[in-house]
């Protein structure tokens, strides 16, 4: 049902963004010819945040949830998406755009999300050594989304391929996480979000995704 909601949802927000018209013009290294709708990423944003509310609404919070820790990792993501829809509109300068993605890690890291190295357990610095890995993960893969979205469908696609096994792994693996429903549920939640873009991007490409989607969806991954 989650899945199919955000996949009505997205279809809608994409002929939405279609409608508004927010154009990619062809330069020397496109790979389309004519202007082109961008920025449908947006619809992504919305019909997952849309699902998001419908699943919280459906489903009790696990125990030990924290609203604070969902407000601030939802705001920074919000955050994230908003600015690259800036960009997608009119031009924002890199060196910002890098701040907002490393304000968006720490908030990340802040609630709770690091990369553990048990080698160096016992390490003095091993604290500060998690800490910037795992920031420099969270930016390294948001960018890696954004430069990976340059065909149609290319990422779009690849995530789509990527979010059923990791909705699989997530629900067989032997876990003491109360939570780890979600995580499978919110990975059906994306994948129809991201399906119902698809549908205007691939093959022939009516809408782009923009830095609003690429983003957006490197952040979610």
């Amino acid at each position: 049902v989650s899945c199919l909601v955000t996949f009505v949802l997205s279809l809608a927000f994409t002929r939405l963004m279609i409608a508004a018209n927010i154009t990619d013009v062809p330069v020397e290294r496109s790979a389309h010819e004519i202007p082109t709708p961008r920025a449908g990423g947006a619809a992504i944003v919305a019909s997952f945040f849309v699902g998001g509310g419908i699943l919280l609404y459906l489903y009790p919070p696990p125990h030990g949830f924290s609203w604070d820790a969902l407000g601030l990792v939802a705001g920074a993501i919000l955050l994230g998406a908003g600015v690259s829809l800036l960009d997608d509109i009119d031009h924002v300068p890199y060196r910002v755009r890098l701040l907002i993605q490393a304000a968006i890690a720490m908030v990340l890291v802040g609630v709770g999300l690091k990369i553990h190295c048990p080698l160096l357990e016992g390490f003095e610095g091993v604290f500060a050594i998690e800490f910037c890995l795992t920031l420099l993960f969270i930016i390294f893969v948001t960018n890696a989304a954004n430069f990976v979205d340059g065909l149609n469908g290319l990422l779009s696609g690849s995530v789509l391929t990527a979010l059923p096994f990791m909705a699989a792994t997530t629900a067989l693996m032997p876990t003491t996480v109360s939570s780890d429903y979600w995580t499978y549920l919110v990975c059906i939640i994306l994948f129809g979000a991201i399906l119902g873009f698809y549908y205007y991007n691939f093959p022939k490409g009516r809408i782009f995704m923009g830095d609003v989607g690429s983003i957006f969806i490197g952040l979610m991954i």
